[in-house]
């Protein structure tokens, strides 16, 4: 393993000390989400709940100079939470506003990534798929508690390829199928 892969983000190590807290995302999950984030340059990508900028930071140092985060948060102590550490990263929107009507209000737009450290709503959830361009990620935390009903919505969606893991929380994984047009035959 690289030096590169084990290290620390050094805005991760700046918000523990700020913050003098535990990690709320396990670093195994943290690395995996900074992975996948690193699969999108150009991309466009969605935070849902931006109540842990934890999350946020491990999509950024994750992320190419290229690729957009755009973090909402339904409170404003969220909201405060990641424009106090993260507010001067030109890659970042952070928004405050009900992730329904958030979705609503970008309904015809195409996301690369969407990532959601909460047990979100069905009709939420349904919201967010549906935005995930083919070939996107979706990501969500998850409590045990939530996973079952999540899991379930997921594995049910035949647009998506999905699985669950254990990374000291839930995660669901799941990827939008790209779909390919039918070959037409010629007609002599």
């Amino acid at each position: 393993m690289d030096v590169d892969s084990r290290r620390l983000p050094n805005a991760l190590r700046r918000l523990y000390e700020r913050l003098g807290g535990e990690a709320r995302v396990p670093e195994t999950a943290g690395r995996l989400v900074h992975t996948l984030a690193g699969s999108k340059p150009n991309g466009v990508i969605l935070m849902l709940s931006g109540e842990n900028p934890e999350l946020a930071v491990w999509l950024l140092d994750g992320m190419d100079i290229t690729a957009r985060l755009v973090a909402l948060s339904e409170h404003a102590s969220g909201r405060d939470a990641l424009t106090d550490g993260l507010g001067d990263d030109i890659r970042i929107a952070v928004h405050l506003q009900s992730f329904a009507s958030f979705l609503d209000d970008i309904k015809t737009h195409r996301l690369d990534m969407v990532v959601c450290n909460t047990g979100l709503a069905s009709a939420v959830r349904a919201q967010a798929l549906d935005m995930v361009a083919p070939g996107g990620i979706y990501i969500e935390l998850c409590s045990p508690t939530d996973h079952p009903g999540a899991a379930a919505c997921l594995s049910a969606n035949p647009a998506f390829r999905s699985m669950a893991l254990d990374c000291g929380v839930q995660l669901l994984i799941a990827t939008r199928r790209a779909t390919l047009p039918k070959r037409r035959r010629r007609r002599s």
